[in-house]
Protein backbone atom coordinates (compact mmCIF):
# COMPACT_ATOMS: atom_id res chain seq x y z
CA UNK A 1 0.00 0.00 0.00
CA UNK A 2 1.25 3.47 -0.85
CA UNK A 3 0.52 6.86 0.68
CA UNK A 4 -1.20 8.04 -2.50
CA UNK A 5 -3.83 5.32 -2.00
CA UNK A 6 -5.25 7.33 0.92
CA UNK A 7 -5.94 10.45 -1.13
CA UNK A 8 -9.26 9.34 -2.62
CA UNK A 9 -10.73 9.21 0.89
CA UNK A 10 -8.98 12.34 2.19
CA UNK A 11 -9.22 16.09 2.48
CA UNK A 12 -6.17 18.38 2.33
CA UNK A 13 -6.35 20.93 5.16
CA UNK A 14 -3.79 23.67 5.57
CA UNK A 15 -3.44 26.54 8.03
CA UNK A 16 -1.63 29.83 7.84
CA UNK A 17 -1.13 33.39 9.03
CA UNK A 18 -1.76 35.95 6.30
CA UNK A 19 0.57 38.92 5.98
CA UNK A 20 2.41 40.55 3.08
CA UNK A 21 5.16 37.91 3.11
CA UNK A 22 2.61 35.11 2.84
CA UNK A 23 1.02 36.73 -0.19
CA UNK A 24 4.42 37.15 -1.83
CA UNK A 25 5.37 33.48 -1.46
CA UNK A 26 2.01 31.67 -1.54
CA UNK A 27 1.92 31.00 -5.27
CA UNK A 28 5.40 29.45 -5.10
CA UNK A 29 4.29 27.09 -2.34
CA UNK A 30 1.19 26.09 -4.30
CA UNK A 31 3.22 25.45 -7.45
CA UNK A 32 5.71 23.29 -5.55
CA UNK A 33 2.84 21.22 -4.15
CA UNK A 34 0.69 21.22 -7.28
CA UNK A 35 1.50 17.56 -8.10
CA UNK A 36 -0.08 16.62 -4.78
CA UNK A 37 -2.82 19.23 -4.38
CA UNK A 38 -4.43 18.45 -7.74
CA UNK A 39 -5.05 14.87 -6.63
CA UNK A 40 -7.44 15.95 -3.85
CA UNK A 41 -11.15 16.41 -4.45
CA UNK A 42 -11.41 18.59 -1.36
CA UNK A 43 -9.07 21.30 -0.06
CA UNK A 44 -9.78 23.39 3.02
CA UNK A 45 -7.73 26.39 4.12
CA UNK A 46 -7.94 28.00 7.57
CA UNK A 47 -6.43 31.44 8.01
CA UNK A 48 -5.96 34.15 10.57
CA UNK A 49 -3.87 37.30 10.32
CA UNK A 50 -4.50 40.62 8.61
CA UNK A 51 -8.19 40.56 7.70
CA UNK A 52 -7.81 42.88 4.73
CA UNK A 53 -5.30 40.46 3.16
CA UNK A 54 -7.12 37.15 3.74
CA UNK A 55 -9.41 37.50 0.67
CA UNK A 56 -6.31 38.09 -1.45
CA UNK A 57 -4.81 34.84 -0.16
CA UNK A 58 -7.95 32.88 -1.01
CA UNK A 59 -7.92 34.44 -4.48
CA UNK A 60 -4.33 33.30 -5.05
CA UNK A 61 -5.37 29.76 -4.13
CA UNK A 62 -8.31 29.74 -6.54
CA UNK A 63 -6.47 31.47 -9.38
CA UNK A 64 -3.41 29.23 -9.11
CA UNK A 65 -5.11 25.86 -8.74
CA UNK A 66 -8.29 26.72 -10.65
CA UNK A 67 -10.23 24.15 -8.64
CA UNK A 68 -13.80 24.61 -7.53
CA UNK A 69 -13.45 22.35 -4.51
CA UNK A 70 -11.38 24.75 -2.44
CA UNK A 71 -13.01 26.00 0.73
CA UNK A 72 -11.76 28.34 3.39
CA UNK A 73 -12.36 29.83 6.81
CA UNK A 74 -10.97 32.96 8.41
CA UNK A 75 -10.86 32.97 12.19
CA UNK A 76 -12.06 36.35 13.44
CA UNK A 77 -9.47 36.48 16.22
CA UNK A 78 -5.74 35.85 16.03
CA UNK A 79 -4.30 35.10 19.47
CA UNK A 80 -0.66 34.98 18.39
CA UNK A 81 1.63 32.28 17.09
CA UNK A 82 1.12 29.45 19.58
CA UNK A 83 -2.53 30.03 20.50
CA UNK A 84 -3.52 31.10 16.99
CA UNK A 85 -1.98 27.98 15.50
CA UNK A 86 -3.82 25.77 17.97
CA UNK A 87 -7.09 27.55 17.13
CA UNK A 88 -6.50 27.00 13.40
CA UNK A 89 -5.67 23.32 13.89
CA UNK A 90 -8.90 22.90 15.83
CA UNK A 91 -10.83 24.61 13.06
CA UNK A 92 -9.57 22.05 10.53
CA UNK A 93 -10.53 19.09 12.70
CA UNK A 94 -13.92 20.58 13.59
CA UNK A 95 -14.67 21.43 9.95
CA UNK A 96 -14.25 17.80 8.92
CA UNK A 97 -16.43 16.30 11.65
CA UNK A 98 -19.55 14.60 10.37
CA UNK A 99 -18.39 14.79 6.75
CA UNK A 100 -17.85 11.75 4.55
CA UNK A 101 -14.06 11.98 4.81
CA UNK A 102 -11.84 9.20 6.13
CA UNK A 103 -8.51 11.01 6.53
CA UNK A 104 -7.41 14.58 7.14
CA UNK A 105 -4.05 15.58 5.61
CA UNK A 106 -3.20 18.43 7.94
CA UNK A 107 -0.39 20.75 6.86
CA UNK A 108 0.90 24.22 7.51
CA UNK A 109 1.00 26.68 4.63
CA UNK A 110 4.82 26.63 4.69
CA UNK A 111 5.11 22.88 4.17
CA UNK A 112 6.30 21.64 0.80
CA UNK A 113 6.33 18.14 -0.63
CA UNK A 114 8.34 16.18 -3.15
CA UNK A 115 7.05 13.56 -5.63
CA UNK A 116 8.46 10.54 -3.81
CA UNK A 117 5.90 11.04 -1.06
CA UNK A 118 3.19 9.58 -3.29
CA UNK A 119 4.96 6.23 -3.53
CA UNK A 120 5.90 5.98 0.14
CA UNK A 121 5.13 2.41 1.24
CA UNK A 122 2.87 2.39 4.28
CA UNK A 123 0.87 0.06 6.46
CA UNK A 124 -2.77 0.53 7.34
CA UNK A 125 -3.06 2.95 10.28
CA UNK A 126 -5.18 5.71 11.77
CA UNK A 127 -2.35 8.20 12.10
CA UNK A 128 0.67 8.87 9.86
CA UNK A 129 3.37 11.21 11.11
CA UNK A 130 7.02 12.24 11.38
CA UNK A 131 8.54 12.49 14.83
CA UNK A 132 9.93 15.83 15.84
CA UNK A 133 13.15 15.90 17.82
CA UNK A 134 15.74 18.45 18.89
CA UNK A 135 18.94 18.10 20.87
CA UNK A 136 16.91 18.19 24.08
CA UNK A 137 15.11 15.01 23.13
CA UNK A 138 18.08 12.92 22.02
CA UNK A 139 18.78 11.50 25.46
CA UNK A 140 15.15 10.43 25.83
CA UNK A 141 14.94 8.64 22.49
CA UNK A 142 14.06 4.96 22.44
CA UNK A 143 11.72 2.74 20.44
CA UNK A 144 8.71 4.17 22.26
CA UNK A 145 9.58 7.82 21.48
CA UNK A 146 6.51 9.66 20.17
CA UNK A 147 6.52 13.43 19.60
CA UNK A 148 4.66 14.01 16.30
CA UNK A 149 5.35 17.12 14.24
CA UNK A 150 2.27 19.22 13.62
CA UNK A 151 3.21 20.94 10.36
CA UNK A 152 2.31 17.70 8.52
CA UNK A 153 0.44 14.58 9.55
CA UNK A 154 -2.47 12.45 8.36
CA UNK A 155 -5.13 11.57 10.90
CA UNK A 156 -8.34 9.57 10.80
CA UNK A 157 -11.41 11.81 10.78
CA UNK A 158 -12.80 10.19 13.90
CA UNK A 159 -11.37 11.83 17.02
CA UNK A 160 -13.17 13.59 19.83
CA UNK A 161 -11.06 16.74 19.70
CA UNK A 162 -7.50 17.88 19.02
CA UNK A 163 -6.40 20.80 21.19
CA UNK A 164 -8.09 21.27 24.56
CA UNK A 165 -9.94 24.58 24.25
CA UNK A 166 -10.28 25.04 28.01
CA UNK A 167 -6.56 24.55 28.52
CA UNK A 168 -5.74 26.94 25.69
CA UNK A 169 -7.99 29.61 27.20
CA UNK A 170 -6.50 29.01 30.66
CA UNK A 171 -2.91 29.49 29.50
CA UNK A 172 -3.84 32.38 27.22
CA UNK A 173 -5.35 34.15 30.22
CA UNK A 174 -2.13 33.56 32.17
CA UNK A 175 -0.18 34.96 29.23
CA UNK A 176 -1.94 38.29 29.66
CA UNK A 177 -0.70 38.43 33.25
CA UNK A 178 2.84 37.30 32.40
CA UNK A 179 3.53 38.57 28.86
CA UNK A 180 7.26 37.92 29.11
CA UNK A 181 6.73 34.19 29.67
CA UNK A 182 6.48 31.69 26.85
CA UNK A 183 3.35 29.49 26.82
CA UNK A 184 5.20 26.27 27.72
CA UNK A 185 6.81 28.11 30.63
CA UNK A 186 3.37 28.94 31.97
CA UNK A 187 2.22 25.32 31.84
CA UNK A 188 4.41 22.27 31.32
CA UNK A 189 3.55 20.32 28.20
CA UNK A 190 1.63 23.17 26.61
CA UNK A 191 2.74 22.42 23.04
CA UNK A 192 0.92 21.57 19.83
CA UNK A 193 2.94 18.35 19.60
CA UNK A 194 1.88 17.28 23.08
CA UNK A 195 -1.78 18.02 22.33
CA UNK A 196 -1.54 15.96 19.14
CA UNK A 197 0.15 13.11 20.99
CA UNK A 198 -2.60 13.14 23.61
CA UNK A 199 -5.30 13.07 20.94
CA UNK A 200 -3.74 10.05 19.25
CA UNK A 201 -3.35 8.18 22.52
CA UNK A 202 -6.73 9.22 23.95
CA UNK A 203 -8.51 7.99 20.82
CA UNK A 204 -6.46 4.77 20.64
CA UNK A 205 -5.30 5.47 17.09
CA UNK A 206 -2.90 3.08 15.43
CA UNK A 207 0.29 4.82 14.27
CA UNK A 208 2.69 4.62 11.33
CA UNK A 209 5.93 6.60 11.31
CA UNK A 210 6.55 7.92 7.79
CA UNK A 211 10.34 7.88 8.18
CA UNK A 212 12.11 4.54 8.47
CA UNK A 213 14.29 3.87 11.51
CA UNK A 214 17.64 4.03 9.70
CA UNK A 215 16.82 7.37 8.11
CA UNK A 216 15.50 8.78 11.38
CA UNK A 217 18.83 7.94 13.02
CA UNK A 218 20.46 10.02 10.28
CA UNK A 219 18.15 12.88 11.26
CA UNK A 220 19.22 12.52 14.88
CA UNK A 221 22.89 12.57 13.87
CA UNK A 222 22.31 15.85 12.03
CA UNK A 223 20.40 17.27 15.01
CA UNK A 224 23.28 16.42 17.34
CA UNK A 225 26.09 17.56 15.04
CA UNK A 226 24.54 20.94 14.24
CA UNK A 227 23.00 21.46 17.69
CA UNK A 228 19.47 21.93 16.34
CA UNK A 229 16.94 22.67 19.09
CA UNK A 230 13.84 23.16 16.93
CA UNK A 231 11.94 19.88 16.71
CA UNK A 232 10.02 20.94 13.60
CA UNK A 233 13.18 20.74 11.42
CA UNK A 234 12.71 24.00 9.55
CA UNK A 235 14.28 24.17 6.07
CA UNK A 236 15.52 20.58 6.37
CA UNK A 237 14.40 18.36 3.49
CA UNK A 238 13.27 15.03 4.93
CA UNK A 239 13.78 12.84 1.86
CA UNK A 240 11.95 9.93 3.44
CA UNK A 241 9.04 10.49 2.85
CA UNK A 242 9.66 13.76 0.91
CA UNK A 243 8.64 16.79 2.94
CA UNK A 244 10.14 20.05 4.16
CA UNK A 245 8.92 22.61 6.68
CA UNK A 246 10.07 25.56 4.59
CA UNK A 247 9.44 28.40 7.01
CA UNK A 248 12.13 30.56 5.41
CA UNK A 249 11.64 30.31 1.62
CA UNK A 250 14.43 32.81 0.99
CA UNK A 251 16.94 30.84 3.04
CA UNK A 252 19.01 27.80 2.29
CA UNK A 253 17.55 24.31 2.43
CA UNK A 254 19.52 21.20 3.28
CA UNK A 255 18.88 17.53 2.73
CA UNK A 256 19.47 15.16 5.62
CA UNK A 257 21.55 12.91 3.36
CA UNK A 258 23.97 15.66 2.35
CA UNK A 259 24.37 16.96 5.89
CA UNK A 260 24.92 13.44 7.17
CA UNK A 261 27.81 12.90 4.73
CA UNK A 262 29.81 15.56 6.54
CA UNK A 263 29.40 14.01 9.98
Amino acid sequence: MKLKDLIKDSIYCTIGYVDEKHLETLEQYIEQNRFLLEKFNKIHIAYNGKSELVPKAFKIWSNTLKQSRIGGTELPINRGQTYGTMDLDNECIDYCKGKNIKYIWKTSSDTIFFPQILDKEIEQADFYYINGIGVGGLNNYDESYFFPQTNFYIIKNDIDYLNNVYEINEVYKLQQQYPDKRPWELKQGFESETFLKRAVERNNLTKFHLTNEKYFKNIMSVIEKYNIHDSSHKNLIIEDPGVCHLQNPGGLTYTISNLNKHI
